[in-house]
């Protein structure tokens, strides 16, 4: 835990230095800031990286490269700002790390293996819960738990019309 605690408390810091040197800084990067992003690419790497390098590495780069729109020199448009309290809870519902927008989670089917989850059943059961069923699917999920959600006679095949949602 030692080293999460290290990271976050370096990621903390980095967090307000921020905003303390925005009244120093332009208000839009400057193009050599610009072009540093490019160091951000290349291919990903085949082992994990050391997290306290990486987080450093966005500052280093990703920071300078921001508009600073927060305060009084920002005249664009009006988009939220960083509220204390709402980076607060963002990092606190962070490191719950959970998804609380799901009851009901489910694949549609797999193309490795054939498996397919009984999507009918699952919708029924969320359904008078008012719950909501996600489905990650490979092929054909969408006309098959569209179907499966709604009431009624049940489609024998996928129409050929403009949209994959259709079912007839």
């Amino acid at each position: 835990m030692g080293t999460m605690k290290n990271l976050l408390a370096d990621a903390l810091a980095r967090s307000l230095r921020y905003p303390e040197g925005a009244q120093s800084r332009h208000v839009a990067p400057r193009p050599a800031e610009l072009e540093r992003l490019a160091e951000l690419g290349g291919p990903l790497p085949e082992e994990p990286g050391d997290p306290r390098r990486v987080l450093a590495m966005l500052d280093d780069i990703g920071s300078p490269a921001t508009t600073i729109n927060a305060g009084g020199r920002f005249f664009g448009f009006v988009n939220g700002g960083s509220l204390q309290a709402a980076v607060a809870a963002d990092w606190l519902a962070t490191a719950w790390d959970q998804n609380a927008g799901l009851t009901a989670c489910s694949p549609s089917g797999n193309v490795n293996t054939g498996a397919i989850d009984p999507a009918r059943a699952i919708c029924e059961a969320a359904r008078p819960r008012e719950a909501w069923m996600h489905v990650d699917g490979e092929v054909l999920s969408t006309p098959r738990c569209a179907s499966a959600s709604r009431p009624g006679p049940r489609p024998t095949r996928m129409s050929t019309k403009a949209s994959p949602r259709y079912c007839e």
